[in-house]
């Protein structure tokens, strides 16, 4: 494993580029083979021991026994540590974590007075939530304000490629510099045209961006316009490694239109900027997604096998051919499959090419309730079963 500094993965970049420019160069950023994992995890372990300082002192001061001390510390810890730390924000801020705190904290003295039993009345538990929460809120604020003064110092900031050589690309990559509080150093520019009127780097093409973020040492990309189409976008964030963060400058910000939910939203020098998130192929809500999806849907075929059984017989009856009517779909991550329904119209062969509508005369009888009452679509639980499709999802279309 090489570990390098920021200087480096600037140098890097202007070596990509072949050029040198004049950015300024930040300190102290070690950088291991996911970059940018470094710095994050160290501002991640300050800001979760200072948080279980608190809560330990609070425990030791107020904590009524030592069952309800611990249900402080577990409670107040999970409370702080799930809000905030590891989201990728740019430049966060106390403020808009509060409403999280406030559902966190609720729940962590609830489970106090649960654990703490009889010995716990109402009046503890109201006044170790409110403690906790000042608490928290007290020392995370302090943190934000110290992380903002090393990093405006130079320390600790991390590469981040500007996506978008135009105007506003080239202003938003100065604004960058200028604020290093933001924890961010312009690393050079990604877009089909290089910048002008700039000495941040230009680094390549659009379509290169996830090579170009390993090549540098990059964790963060910020798209601002330029001539980046929104489809380049998406497929580039889509390739994307896991770990990296992409924030989309807001459109017509100079109208001061709202730049989104506060949890994913900052604010650099006056360009408001939202985080879009990447797809995490390893996550494990998708699993737990996955589980939910083939247990509710076999619950779903269990329940409604008499209304399937009743529909497959009037099918059956309607018109000559099969029960059920397959179609090849394209599913998640391009992979084709076969998508189940009861069949709704007559036999014929262009079905795969040709829009049905309402007035198609190919509908059986059958058919147009089951498509009115989208009964037809039943058999799809057994796509979902199969792991073909999910219950929430977007819409499998034909390949063509």
């Amino acid at each position: 494993m090489d570990n390098w500094s920021a200087k480096s993965a600037l140098r890097k970049a202007r070596a990509v580029a072949g050029a040198e420019g004049s950015v300024t160069e930040p300190k102290l950023l070690l950088v291991p083979d996911r970059p940018g994992r470094a710095t994050s995890s160290r501002v991640s372990l300050v800001a979760r021991v200072i948080d279980l300082a608190v809560l330990l002192a609070i425990a030791v001061v107020a904590g009524p026994d030592l069952a309800a001390a611990v249900a402080i510390v577990v409670g107040g810890s999970w409370a702080a540590w799930s809000t905030g730390l590891t989201s990728g924000r740019l430049a966060p801020r106390v403020s808009d974590e509060i409403p999280d705190l406030v559902l966190r904290v609720s729940l962590a003295v609830v489970a106090v007075g649960f654990i703490g039993g009889s010995g716990v009345g109402l009046g503890d538990v109201v006044r170790l939530g409110l403690l906790i929460l000042v608490a928290i809120v007290v020392a995370r604020a302090g943190f934000y304000w110290l992380m903002r003064k090393v990093r405006s110092e130079g320390y600790a900031l991390e590469p981040a490629i500007v996506v978008g050589a135009g105007s506003v690309g080239v202003d938003l990559a100065t604004a960058i510099g200028e604020h290093p509080e933001i924890g961010l150093i312009p690393a050079g520019f990604v877009d089909h045209v290089e910048p002008a009127n700039t000495d941040i780097p230009y680094l390549g093409a659009v379509g290169d961006l996830a090579a170009i973020m390993n090549r540098v040492g990059a964790r963060h990309a910020i798209f601002a316009f330029g001539r980046v189409r929104e489809s380049e976008m998406i497929s580039t964030i889509r390739r994307s490694r896991p770990g990296s963060h992409f924030y989309v400058l807001v459109r017509f910000f100079e109208l001061g239109v709202d730049p989104g939910p506060a949890t994913r939203r900052a604010d650099i020098a006056g360009y408001p900027v939202l985080q879009v998130r990447a797809p995490a192929p390893g996550h494990p809500m998708l699993k737990a997604k996955r589980i939910f999806d083939f247990v509710a849907a076999s619950l779903g075929v269990i329940i409604l096998s008499p209304l399937m059984a009743i529909c497959a017989l009037a099918v059956r009856l309607s018109s000559p051919g099969p029960i059920l009517f397959r179609q090849l779909r394209v599913g998640r991550d391009g992979q084709e499959f076969e998508i189940m329904k009861f069949r709704t119209m007559t036999v014929n062969e262009d079905s795969d090419t040709t829009w049905s509508v309402e007035t198609d005369n190919r509908i059986t009888a059958v058919g147009s309730v089951l498509r009115a009452s989208h009964l037809d679509e039943m058999p799809q639980l057994f796509n979902v079963i199969r792991g073909e499709m999910s219950l929430v999802g977007p819409r499998p279309e034909r390949p063509f």
